[in-house]
């Protein structure tokens, strides 16, 4: 049995009331049960109780049971106070179709000392909004804790589990009272299978105070819970501490009465409770009669689970002068320490009493306690460890409802999503200084090992205010590709990065140039495709061969300048570059450990050929002069906001849903008499549908999957309409696809006359402009390399992008799911997409705040992300419409929301403010159409379409196997 906590819901007519049960004791020791409903003060600040379901938090599963674990966060955590331990906070246990742990209370106020029972609901202290097996470190039931009584006003103490807290005056310590958390430490969590655990690592300051303490939550067959720690005293004072648990449990909501018993581990001894309401049977306290407003039972409990004595250890770990470590069997894991010593005399033999003590409830007394002499007061560099056991195996609940888990139902359901990333960091890699000259790097030779002719044409030192000196070196490779590489000279933690450089930083804050970077890079076209007219060579490196040879030249670069090869390698681009990225995963597995690819054109043949062709052309008059002009596309965009707005819950600007939205724009053309600036001409109406609709050929037959989205039309001036779009508009456009048609996709290139007029929309164009789609496109689905390297990639597209077709980001995930299987893929790949979004960012939607950091506590941390935290920032001055990626203020946030891995969506709750993430949760998931994949390119997205090829002067040779 477990200590629990648990509120019900009584009829309407009846105020409702809540049940506060110890049922057990999780570490064998003495408990209590509490059962109250009550009257108190209204609390003069209410505050709404915080959303286990949003806020960051991890689900573990075995054995049909489910458990549901908060992680901690300082910023959106689910539990922020300073009573209980903010790692392991478990907000939901579910087995077989019923609940055990969950929030029992409705509000939040300060002002109440613990919790009050109103009409309103349940509002509780924000210290004591706890859940589950909520445990607290402190001395003789929460009067003090480690430094407390020593520190001065204005000093420091330590809590366990919440960090170094403030003194704010002489009163006694109180764990009802809130201190302000001077320094919470640094967290690490490490997610696995069947278990997460949480690592506190709280360095000593002047007080000698600090520790490390690891807590681990896991589950067994069978329906078992186990709850582990291990504190570590790595300060120079001794650390004098015990730790309980309150479990704070609920059974599916039942109400209180007949039918419920609590039983525990030990015959129940003291005080009965009210007779009218429950009775001692034994070990058992039953319920008699149903609990009503201002009805409370507390019993004080006492008793000790009896353990056999452990067996002797030649190593064990001293927690105090010479005091022994405690254990128990079942309860408690062997102590263990650093320093060997021989096991003590038969006098000083550990205990059998537990190591920590379990409360039952609110208000309830313990009237054991230990010895002085079992104190578990942990010296220097000694560790404590206990593990406590919660078996779901016969819990009795309302109306004599005996729930035994014992059916096998696993589950593969991902984590729960977090609006914010978790209080865990990346690896904390040890600094490596340089072990040659920056000036050296220009007579570097590391051709051999790159397999092409790769040197150094400059190198020197840059020193700038805000940015740690780095070593800037331009390199050339194969006489083609060129890139400048960033080298850290005082800061680097072994990890090399490709897009970003020095200065930068990601949301959280973390410096790039701790980093070895690349942010510079020119595969030879210098943005002019005209340049790889009858280049077969250089036809080749663009397509894939350019940047694995970069990469090689650039890791080979850091290993003769830091003398080691860097520990992680990661990716980050958008647009072409993501293009060149996934390229990477697909061809070059080893390359990188992690991936970020935005708004890839990975069908890039299409992409920058019928797509953007068709849309350019779409939108040209026979006189050359565009049909759809800028001023008509906040009226387009209106008709679709009124049409498909709401989907999500939420009218907020945004089309959520865009392959759900089927606009009838033909509500916005000209009626007669209608002023000509308030709605669109019939042809301009025809030009919006064929724009959503795509290429296709005059007997209707789809050439690309799709056309853009429904939603996108602010961001048409990019590449559609002419306006003051980022991209410089439809000419650009224009300029643009007809060198990629003439002189990157076509081998041998097509007359330097050719223009993009002379382009016919049939079926062969499609095939002559995708000819080389195999040695281009990033399009194999077949990852089976890059999942075996352990390594991961985030994806994600924007859905208002106008430069890049959204379908072929869908149709690669769609691809990659059916070649692999969907689980596997869910263990190395996250998809996002995002709505509102322009390419690469602007828009109206939420984009990304940071993909970096989740990427790297993937890789290095195995902490799969969930939901990514998304925020949107009003456009600067100047800014126009469609401001994508050239859009840098950086003003305050005015919209924040969850994105979720696809197909599922941030649905809004329908209360508060639909600009704050807070208020939207994981919806339903809503796949793109399953016919999105029947055109003309579908077998693009096979495996064994890629090609490996060699050139020479004058042709290129391509087979299925690398060269």
């Amino acid at each position: 049995m477990i200590a629990t906590r648990q509120s019900c819901r009584q009829p309407t007519t009846v105020q409702r009331a809540r049940l506060v049960a110890a049922l057990a004791a999780t570490l064998g020791l003495a408990s209590a049960a509490l059962a109250q409903t009550g009257s108190h003060h209204a609390p003069a600040d209410l505050g709404p109780a915080p959303d286990p379901e949003t806020a960051p938090g991890i689900v573990l599963n075995r054995s049909g049971l489910q458990v549901r674990i908060a992680l901690p966060d300082a910023r959106s955590g689910f539990y922020r106070g300073t009573r209980f331990d903010w790692s392991g906070m478990i907000t939901r246990v579910t087995m077989n179709g019923s609940q055990f742990y969950g929030p029992w209370f409705d509000a939040l106020a300060p002002d109440i000392h613990d919790f009050a029972d109103l009409p309103s609901g349940i509002v509780v202290n924000p210290l004591n909004a706890g859940t589950g097996p909520a445990e607290e470190f402190a001395n003789r039931d929460g009067e003090t804790v480690p430094g407390y009584n020593a520190a001065p006003v204005g000093g420091t103490f330590i809590k366990i589990g919440v960090g170094r807290l403030r003194k704010p005056d002489i009163q006694p310590y109180d764990h009802f009272r809130p201190y302000a958390i001077v320094d919470g430490g640094r967290w690490t969590v490490r997610r696995a299978k069947d278990r997460i655990t949480f690592i506190q690592r709280l360095l000593p300051d002047a007080t000698g105070f600090g520790y490390e303490y690891e807590k681990t939550v896991s589950l067994a067959p069978g329906g078992v819970m186990t709850i582990a720690h291990r504190l570590r005293n790595i300060g120079s004072k001794p650390i004098d501490t015990q730790v309980y648990n309150h479990n704070l449990a609920r059974f599916d909501d039942a109400g209180i009465g007949p039918g419920v018993k609590a039983e525990f581990p030990f015959p129940i001894t003291g005080s009965a409770p009210p007779p009218a309401l429950a009775r001692v049977e034994g070990n058992t306290l039953r319920y008699i009669a149903p609990l009503q407003p201002g009805d409370r039972v507390q019993l004080p409990a006492q008793g000790e689970k009896k353990a056999a004595p452990p067996e002797p250890s030649a190593s064990p770990a001293r927690t105090g002068p010479a005091l022994p470590c405690r254990r128990i069997r079942r309860w408690c894991a062997p102590c263990s320490g650093r320093s060997a010593m021989p096991w003590p005399s038969s006098r000083s033999r550990p205990s059998t009493s537990p190591p920590a003590r379990s409360s039952a409830g609110r208000g309830a007394t313990h009237s054991h306690r230990p010895r002085r002499r079992n104190k578990p007061t942990i010296g220097r560099d000694m560790t404590m460890k206990h593990r406590s056991k919660l078996g779901f195996g016969a819990i009795v609940g309302a109306a004599s409802m005996l729930l035994l888990f014992t059916q096998s139902a696993h589950s593969d359901q991902p984590a729960p999503p977090q609006a914010r990333a978790p209080i865990a960091e990346p690896l904390d890699l040890a600094v490596i200084k340089p072990q040659m000259a920056c000036a050296a790097l220009t007579s570097t030779d590391v051709s051999q090992t790159v397999g092409a002719v790769a040197h150094v044409d400059a190198a020197s030192i840059v020193d700038e205010p805000g940015t740690a000196p780095y070593c800037s070196a331009k390199v050339s490779v194969d006489n083609y590709a060129h890139f400048e590489l960033h080298l850290p000279t005082d800061v680097w933690t072994q990890r090399l990065l490709f897009g970003g450089g020095p200065g930068a930083q990601t949301a959280s804050g973390m410096k790039l140039d701790r980093f070895a970077t690349v942010s510079w890079e020119d595969l030879g076209r210098r943005d002019n495709e005209d340049l790889l007219a009858n280049d077969y060579r250089g036809e080749v490196n663009a397509g894939y061969r350019g940047m694995h040879l970069q990469v090689l030249a650039a890791k080979a670069l850091i290993a003769r300048f830091y003398g080691r090869k860097p520990r992680f390698s990661y990716y980050n681009a958008c647009s072409n570059p993501a293009r060149e990225g996934m390229i990477e995963a697909q061809r070059f597995p080893l390359d990188f450990d992690g991936i970020g690819a935005g708004c890839p054109p990975i069908n890039t043949t299409v992409n920058n050929g019928l797509f953007t062709a068709w849309n350019v052309m779409t939108n040209t008059g026979p006189d050359g002069a565009p049909i759809l002009t800028a001023d008509k596309l906040p009226i387009l965009h209106k008709a679709v906001l009124d049409q498909c707005d709401a989907a999500d819950g939420a009218t907020d600007g945004i089309v959520s849903l865009p392959y759900a939205c089927h606009p009838d724009i033909a509500v916005v053309e000209c009626r007669p008499g209608q002023e000509p600036a308030t709605c669109l001409t019939p042809a301009q109406i025809h030009v919006a549908q064929e724009i959503y609709r795509g290429a296709h050929d005059k007997a209707g037959r789809k050439l690309t999957p799709g056309g853009v989205l429904p939603g996108s039309e602010l961001a048409w001036t990019a590449t559609i309409v002419p306006g003051n779009g980022p991209f410089n508009g439809p000419e650009e456009a224009r300029k643009a696809t007809e060198k990629a048609i003439r002189s990157h996709y076509s081998l041998p290139a097509l007359p330097a006359s050719w223009k993009l007029k002379d382009l016919t929309f049939d079926h062969a164009s499609f095939e002559a402009t995708t000819k080389y789609s195999y040695l281009h496109d990033g399009t194999n689905p077949d990852l089976s390399g890059y999942a075996k390297a352990g390594h991961k990639l985030i994806l994600w597209m924007a859905l208002a992008d106008t430069n890049v077709m959204v379908h072929q980001s869908v149709l690669y995930y769609q691809a990659l799911q059916s070649q692999m299987g969907e689980k596997t893929v869910d263990g190395f790949v996250r998809f996002y997409v995002l709505p509102g979004v322009y390419h690469c960012g602007g828009g109206d939607g939420p984009v990304i705040s940071d993909l970096l950091e989740p990427l790297m506590l993937w890789v290095e941390r195995g902490i799969a992300p969930a939901a990514l935290a998304g925020v949107h920032r009003p456009r600067g001055p100047g800014m126009e419409q469609g401001a994508g990626p050239r859009q840098a203020t950086l003003a305050a946030p005015d919209l924040t929301r969850p994105i979720y891995p696809y197909p599922y969506i941030a649905q809004y709750t329908g209360k508060g403010d639909v600009r704050v993430a807070a208020n939207f949760v994981k919806g339903a998931a809503h796949p793109a159409p399953a016919g999105l994949g029947n055109w003309p390119g579908a077998g693009f997205y096979k495996p064994g379409y890629m090609r490996w090829c060699t050139a020479t002067a004058t042709s290129i040779d391509c087979t299925t196997t690398r060269q």
